[in-house]
Parts: structure tokens; C-alpha cells; sequence
């Protein structure tokens, strides 16, 4: 006698059990095998870079949104803007964490007469799933665009963190700058050059007006500085300096412009 329980069970062993998934699944045009965003930090390839302004956006129906995420890398800290046209979903950000769990850093219902999702991000690389709203029906774009730290708020020439400093090439051109210190708001610029080999380095001001300066290395520890108390209209540095990464502070007292120049020998 055929036990009929026990032929079901066999049939229906995980990896026959699996195989019809999958092809229920291509048949109804269900993606066979969900990618989540955990599993997609998990890799290193497919992310859209952005820079500072820049954006992207993926476009897809409600059922293919079931397994498709949106990935995307920064190459600095700052703000994330998430937002969809078309049926109302929840849109969830993660970001690369350092174990193998990737943390959720924000969540929202996004869509058509729904708020943005703005997250504050670190360098590195992050990732968006759209989970349909209940009744979602058509397409849904997802939007992304992201503002790097160094442009935040009002406009400057030059950052004045380390983070944000404008690169000036050794022997290069001579870079420009403005100082827009007031009663209220002490100014800096900031800048960073690279040395592939040991060398005398010169950091000099033009312009005629009372600008200072002071070199730090690569660690934020001050090497030396002239004329910060701008009792003489321009500053001048040298130094023995080994390989590495140096930044240049430029401060004044009030409004003042100025180019600023690297030389080096060897």
C-alpha cells in the first residue's frame, strides 16, 4: 500500500519545495530570489556615485520593487534626500556598517503628497528599499540626491575644516581666497597639499592686505604659523617637511582678499 502522506512529504522536500518558488515566481514575473539591501552592502559593485548636487533616480512598478533596491556611494559625510513620485511607499535607507549587520538610518512614507526622507549619511556606501504602500498600483520613481558637509548652509570659498579644505597643487597655480570675518563670525580657508617625498616647502601670501597663516600635518597638529596677530599685510612659511598630507589656514581680521602660493626644493 502507497502511503500518500509520505509521497507528499518527499514531493514536497525543500529542494523540490524550492524549485516550484522559482517557478511560480518566473511565471508571475515575481523576482525568484529577493535582493535586500543587507545583502547588497554586502557587495561592492553597482553603486551610483554621488558628489556634491548630484542625484539619481530608478524608476519601476509596484511588483518589481519587490527584491529591486536603489545603491549609492558618497565619498564624504552629508545629507541624503530621499523622495518618490507615484504611490504612497516606505522607503528605508541603510548604510555600510563595519560587521556584517548594515544599520537602518532612516525610514519614511514617501510618495506622491508624502514627505522627503533627509538623512544625515557618512562616507561610504548606502542603500534604499521601497516597500509599497497597501492598494499601491503603476510605477514609482525613487529620487535621491545628496549635499556633501562642506556645502551645507551659507556658501564659503573655501572650507574651514580639514575635511572640507580646497587641494592647491606644490608649484602649482596660485590659489585665490577671500577672508568675511565679522563682529560675529570669525572666517578661516582651508587648504591641503600632498607630498610624494621629502622637501622645503614655501607658503607665501599676496595681495597686500593682513591675512596670516599656519601649516598643520596630516594629523591636525600645528607645524609652525606667521603672522596670525596680521601686524604685516602678508604671511610666509618654510619648512623641511617629510611625505605626507599638510593643510594651510588662512585667517584674517576682517574682509580681506588675497592668492596664496606653495613652492618646494628638494
Amino acid at each position: 500500500m502507497i502511503d500518500s502522506k509520505s509521497s507528499v512529504r518527499k514531493a514536497l522536500s525543500p529542494p523540490v519545495f524550492a524549485g516550484l518558488l522559482m517557478l511560480v515566481a518566473t511565471f508571475s514575473g515575481i523576482p525568484a530570489q529577493a535582493t535586500d539591501c543587507q545583502s547588497a552592502l554586502d557587495g561592492s559593485s553597482g553603486f551610483t556615485n554621488l558628489g556634491n548636487g548630484g542625484s539619481t533616480s530608478q524608476t519601476a512598478g509596484v511588483v518589481e520593487w519587490d527584491g529591486e533596491v536603489l545603491k549609492l556611494g558618497t565619498n564624504t559625510s552629508g545629507v541624503l534626500t530621499i523622495s518618490a513620485s507615484g504611490s504612497r511607499a516606505k522607503g528605508s535607507l541603510y548604510t555600510e556598517g563595519a560587521s556584517s549587520t548594515h544599520p537602518l538610518v532612516g525610514r519614511a512614507n514617501i510618495g506622491n503628497n508624502q514627505r522627503e526622507l533627509k538623512v544625515v549619511v557618512p562616507a561610504g556606501h548606502h542603500c534604499i528599499e521601497l516597500t509599497p504602500g497597501p492598494g499601491a498600483s503603476g510605477d514609482i520613481e525613487l529620487s535621491a540626491s545628496f549635499v556633501d558637509v562642506c556645502h551645507l548652509g551659507t556658501p564659503d570659498d573655501h572650507g574651514d575644516s580639514f575635511l572640507c579644505a580646497t587641494p592647491i597643487t606644490v608649484g602649482g597655480s596660485s590659489a585665490s581666497g577671500e577672508i568675511t570675518s565679522t563682529e560675529s563670525v570669525d572666517d578661516s580657508d582651508m587648504f591641503v597639499f600632498t607630498l610624494t617625498s621629502s622637501a622645503t616647502v614655501t607658503i607665501a601670501s599676496t595681495g597686500g592686505e593682513y591675512v596670516g597663516g599656519s601649516l598643520y600635518d596630516g594629523s591636525g597638529s600645528l607645524v609652525t604659523s606667521d603672522n596670525t596677530g596680521w601686524s604685516a599685510s602678508n604671511f610666509s612659511l618654510t619648512q623641511s617637511l617629510s611625505a605626507g598630507t599638510y593643510y594651510i589656514e588662512v585667517t584674517g581680521p576682517d574682509a580681506s582678499t588675497y592668492g596664496l602660493g606653495v613652492t618646494s626644493t628638494p
